[in-house]
This record gives C-alpha cells, sequence and structure tokens, in this order.
C-alpha cells in the first residue's frame, strides 16, 4: 500500500512541475506595456530609466515550441539612451521561475541566448530581471496591455 502511494505521489509531482512551466507560458502570452526600467551597475549603484514601449509575447503551440517574443523598448538614463529592438523566442525553464530568450538576427537566425528570471507574472503584472553582457542587471516592469 505505501508503495503505490510513494509512486502515486512521484507520478503527481512530476505532472505538477510541467504544468508550472506551461501556467507560466499561459500567463506571460499577450503584450505587455513597460512601466519601469532600472539598471544595477556592477559597482552596485541603480538607475532608472524613463522608458516606453511594450514587449509581446504569442504562443505557437502548447507542447514543446518555443514561443516567439518581440520587444521595443526607448529609455534614456542620464547618461545614456537606446532602443531595445530583438525578436526571438522562450523557453520556460526552472518551473517557471526562468526562461531563456533566444534573440534572432533579420535571417531568423539565432544569435544569442540570455537567461531571464521572471520575478513576477500575474494576469496584469510581468517583472523580468536579466544580466547584460557588461555584468550590469536589468529589471523591468511591465503591465498588460488590453
Amino acid at each position: 500500500m505505501l508503495n503505490r502511494l510513494s509512486f502515486f505521489i512521484l507520478i503527481s509531482l512530476f505532472l505538477f512541475s510541467c504544468d508550472k512551466e506551461k501556467s507560466a507560458l499561459k500567463k506571460i502570452n499577450g503584450q505587455w506595456e513597460i512601466t519601469s526600467y532600472k539598471r544595477t551597475e556592477s559597482n552596485g549603484l541603480s538607475f532608472f530609466a524613463s522608458a516606453s514601449g511594450d514587449m509581446t509575447f504569442s504562443e505557437v503551440d502548447k507542447y514543446k515550441s518555443p514561443s516567439l517574443f518581440k520587444a521595443n523598448i526607448s529609455y534614456s538614463f542620464e547618461t545614456d539612451d537606446g532602443t531595445i529592438q530583438e525578436n526571438g523566442s522562450i523557453e520556460m525553464i526552472e518551473k517557471g521561475d526562468f526562461m531563456n530568450v533566444i534573440t534572432f538576427d533579420a535571417s531568423n537566425n539565432p544569435t544569442d541566448t540570455i537567461k531571464y528570471r521572471i520575478i513576477t507574472c500575474t494576469k496584469t503584472d510581468l517583472q523580468l530581471e536579466y544580466n547584460d553582457s557588461i555584468g550590469r542587471v536589468n529589471n523591468l516592469i511591465f503591465k498588460k496591455k488590453k
């Protein structure tokens, strides 16, 4: 009896852990408008930018295919400004707490993979964090567009 119960619990945990990634993918799908952009330098100093634009995630296939994304964000810090214009795909990992963001070039060839931490993901709010190539931590907060 104990072996059957243990087997059932083990199978249930396995199934629910896969569902967390699917659930995170469902929540993140849609168009998100940026409301806040904070950058923390490698020395610990943090700066806030004025930012505008959005990020869109669209589900391709509900099983195993990555979701596509497109980012079009303009930002302005005191010392620099710029834009984030990227497209590519995402893959939910680590039970939906993180995602790999794979960017594509103009010919749709993968160019880079960045691991994003999903701090908050609800039906209305999304907070993402990632480290860039020079060691800065970028924190982006979004609101869901209708």
